[in-house]
């Protein structure tokens, strides 16, 4: 029997060697590179790997959106809403509807400026140039109109998805993203993977109370399906328009307008001013209460009344932040060409010095009508540059 028990320790201590041996094994060697590389086949690890990811992914959205809603409350409280009126209502997230504001114009007009001085209203969430991965053209009809549409729509009621060329555009280009700093802040800036996650902006966006869009690459002839829809989108559209001198000299400053004729091309420019001028007389009858032009110029010269008057037609409140961003931003020039830090008063008419008048001949003659419809007046020599004001009264008729 002795040889028995000594087989049977041996039996028993090479046992536990193993088991002690193994059990090191598995705590100093990262058991997952076992799996991943030795062990189990891909098509097991690797579903499990991501399934872990979207999981972490979905709990760090939720954790933004709840902070994202906490952020909003606050910047709501004492907020001076309408008598009867709460935020409950126009929170897409409690099933309100947003009041919603639309800037249509084209590039360097002034659109910038504007949509700052409405975004610094208190939660509101900005759509900066939606339709930026169209490129440098101006969309008027056909295929490209339709798409067009069927994105600003999508994008007024916090839809994100199906929007495949917008968001690959946005990752290499992070302006596209950059101006709505309330919900980009919140996702580190383009670092975190949630800052592409359609899902993640669509949810963010219905948690905001006031929604303003900018676009500058639609003309007015598109804007009538929305307009249809205006009350029971909560939707005012503002048509942006400015002297075709100043926006032509403010182009000249940027390295994507040469080469491109909606961009560079003064009568292409003067020819949209035109339509847009027809358009507008049609809108304005049909449409008095959700459709409103304004001069760059106007807006210019006295922000602060024009900025009420804005306000009041979008359906947003006079606020302490507006008044702050105006008097902080329109007192200097500040920064470069697409700064919003201006002296308002003489920002309109930078061409004026900077445009040789030869070249102001020019485009006067391929502008003569766009000119005269909004209110701007044309010069025969130098002398009348100098010394009459390039701005008249204007009624749109």
């Amino acid at each position: 029997m002795a040889p028995l028990k000594r087989c049977t320790y041996l039996q028993l201590g090479s046992f536990l060697l193993i088991i002690i041996a193994l059990f090191f094994v598995i705590r100093y060697i990262p058991f997952t590179n076992m799996i991943a590389r030795n062990r189990l086949p891909k098509p097991f690890w690797e579903p499990l790997e991501a399934d872990l990811a979207q999981t972490r992914q979905v709990r760090r959205i939720q954790n933004l959106l709840h902070a994202k809603e906490r952020s909003v409350k606050q910047e709501l409280m004492n907020y001076p809403w309408p008598s009867g009126m709460n935020s409950s209502w126009v929170i897409p997230k409690y099933g309100g509807n947003p009041i919603r504001a639309m800037i249509l114009t084209t590039w360097r007009s002034g659109s910038t400026f504007l949509g700052d001085v409405l975004k610094s209203h208190p939660a509101t969430y900005y759509h900066y140039e939606p339709l930026i991965h169209f490129g440098i053209h101006q969309i008027r009809s056909g295929p490209k109109a339709h798409r067009a549409q069927e994105t600003l729509e999508k994008l007024l009621k916090c839809n994100y998805s199906n929007l495949d060329a917008y968001f690959t555009y946005a990752q290499k280009h992070h302006e596209t993203f950059a101006h709505n700093e309330r919900v980009w802040n919140s996702c580190q800036r383009g670092k975190e993977q949630s800052c592409w996650n359609p899902q993640f902006w669509g949810s963010m966006c219905k948690l905001f109370p006031f929604q303003v869009i900018k676009t500058v690459r639609v003309r007015a002839n598109l804007i009538e399906r929305f307009l249809e829809q205006s009350k029971s989108l909560n939707l005012r559209i503002l048509l942006l328009v400015r002297d075709p001198r100043g926006t032509m000299q403010s182009r000249t400053h940027r390295v994507w307008c040469p080469g491109n004729p909606d961009c560079e091309d003064p009568a292409m420019l003067c020819s949209d001013l035109v339509n847009d001028y027809k358009t507008a007389q049609h809108l304005t009858k049909r449409y008095p209460d959700s459709f409103r032009v304004i001069r760059y110029e106007d807006f210019a010269a006295n922000p602060e009344v024009h900025s009420k008057e804005i306000l009041k037609f979008v359906g947003f409140q006079s606020h302490a932040k507006i008044d702050e961003f105006l008097k902080s931003h329109t007192n200097a020039n500040i920064g470069g060409v697409s700064s919003t830090f201006r002296d308002s008063k003489t920002a309109p008419y930078h061409w004026k010095k900077d445009l040789s008048f030869d070249v102001i001949q020019t485009i006067q003659g391929k502008c003569q009508d766009a000119l005269n419809l909004w209110g701007y007046r044309t010069y025969a020599n130098e002398s009348q540059l100098l010394n009459l004001h390039s701005v008249m009264p204007f009624v749109l008729k």
